[in-house]
């Protein structure tokens, strides 16, 4: 530290909330056993992007910076004006998009299991499958999910009975139009300039 009054911003800062985003599939549930142990020092702020999104009826495509402000602007809802911001898969390139847009907001960063754009050829054979198994068969598409998404010894742990109920429960509970328009936003994300204007700068 420099000075003094950079040592009193960084104590004033440490009972700022901590935003957590989750990814394509996820809900703001996603979050809460990592939530239950942060909330023992800080406070939390996990929105639920896709609901919001649900919640348009507008025709328009998505960006990645539409998600982004409906994060922020949840954030703002809440009275706050500066954080700690964790992102996680598409929450990681939400969270990139947030930190180069509104760098004013966002003392620290931290990124899980991202991507910085959906044209990577391995991205796009993912979300290219996904937005067709949406449309044609959505238990492939939720099997595929479960396989990919949990790691083996969690998924191994549940016998088949319950890996279908845990498929028909997801299908029957999921509103499938907002998941469809995120999926598009995976393939249109492109955040490797919100990264270089993201990057840590000193104060």
């Amino acid at each position: 530290m420099n000075s003094e009054t950079e040592k009193r911003n960084l104590i004033g800062d440490k009972d700022l909330p901590i935003v957590v985003v989750h990814g394509t599939m996820g809900k703001s549930e996603d979050w809460s056993r990592v939530v239950e142990k942060l909330s023992n020092s800080r406070s939390v702020i996990r929105p639920n992007y896709i609901e919001r999104v649900a919640g348009r009826n507008s025709t328009n495509e998505l960006a990645i910076k539409d998600l982004a402000d409906e994060v922020v602007a949840a954030v703002r809802a809440e009275g706050k004006q500066r954080f700690d911001l964790v992102g996680g898969s598409l929450g990681a390139a939400l969270a990139t998009c947030i930190a180069g847009e509104y760098p004013e907001m966002v003392r620290s960063l931290v990124l899980v299991s991202g991507f910085n754009h959906g044209s990577d050829p391995r991205m796009s054979l993912q979300f290219k499958l996904w937005l067709h198994l949406v449309s044609t068969d959505k238990v492939a598409f939720t099997k595929l999910l479960l396989a990919s998404g949990l790691s083996p010894r969690f998924l191994s742990g549940f016998d088949e009975p319950t890996i279908n109920g845990i498929v028909e429960n997801f299908i029957a509970s999921t509103d499938w139009s907002p998941i469809e328009q995120t999926i598009r936003v995976d393939l249109s994300v492109d955040v490797r300039e919100y990264a270089v204007r993201s990057r840590p700068r000193r104060y």
